[in-house]
């Protein structure tokens, strides 16, 4: 019985995801974040229980700037989805049982920046690995101004660039890069069929505004 229930939800998250994605569209008359923040409306699918069904790994949520306290909730969500629906593609995912999100500000994810990687700017989304041999992914940190500025940029979604950012980062906590023009291809083809179950278009082939 709880198999067919499973199925069923499952079978119903597609739909609700594009419901709720035009319902925030009409609402709000946006494509893209507005100044007063109505950007961090869900899609009304985005229930972190249902999340949790599919995910076999713990998440750590932080939030580390005041920026991102109205939507927190949601993010909380989206991010189980995100990761969810991306864990499905993985061959061999690292044998990890928690991750660390951070939704932080530009100032405290230049300062990592500059800090790990010698680069004095802010960015959309860092990724540091777990260096020991413990059960723990490693860490996502997300800077709020840059994704926002970028998603304004690209006329897409605020949600759609964080769901986007946070399986990036994810795959580069489980070994894949893009140094190299096969290993991009194959990390953006991950990405691209993930999103695809979300119905989040492909974020390689969307023009700058």
């Amino acid at each position: 019985m709880w198999c067919v229930i499973l199925w069923w939800v499952k079978l119903l998250l597609p739909m609700k995801r594009v419901v709720g994605k035009y319902y925030m569209a009409e609402k709000y008359n946006m494509v893209s974040p507005s100044d007063d923040l109505s950007y961090f409306a869900a899609p009304t699918h985005l229930d972190e229980g249902t999340a949790l069904l599919a995910l076999p790994f713990h998440v750590d949520m932080n939030c580390y700037s005041s920026l991102w306290e109205e939507g927190f909730t949601h993010m909380k969500a989206l991010s189980y989805y995100a990761l969810g629906t991306l864990f499905t593609e993985i061959a061999q995912p690292k044998p990890a049982q928690e991750l660390s999100l951070v939704f932080t500000d530009n100032s405290h994810i230049q300062s990592l920046n500059y800090e790990h990687r010698g680069k004095d700017r802010p960015t959309n989304v860092l990724s540091f690995p777990t260096q020991d041999f413990i059960p723990h992914f490693g860490d996502i940190v997300l800077g709020f101004e840059t994704i926002n500025r970028e998603a304004k940029e690209r006329g897409i979604y605020f949600i759609d660039h964080v769901t986007h950012l946070i399986m990036h980062g994810f795959l580069h906590l489980n070994g894949y890069t893009h140094d190299h023009k096969k290993e991009a291809e194959l990390m953006e083809s991950l990405e691209i069929s993930a999103l695809a179950k979300l119905y989040i278009d492909n974020p390689y082939e969307i023009p700058e505004q």
